[in-house]
């Protein structure tokens, strides 16, 4: 019965984790991928 818990958390806490890195890595892509709109074109020298 112990094995199954300590399995069982292992499985949790890895999908938390694999969770969590996606999570980052699709805030880090926003962050790259964001391109802010300039409104005034003519002001680019």
């Amino acid at each position: 019965m112990k094995k199954a818990i300590v399995i069982t958390l292992g499985v949790v806490i890895g999908v938390a984790g694999v969770l969590g890195i996606c999570a980052h890595l699709a805030d880090a892509a926003r962050l790259a991928l964001y391109v802010p709109e300039d409104e005034d074109d003519e002001d680019i020298y």
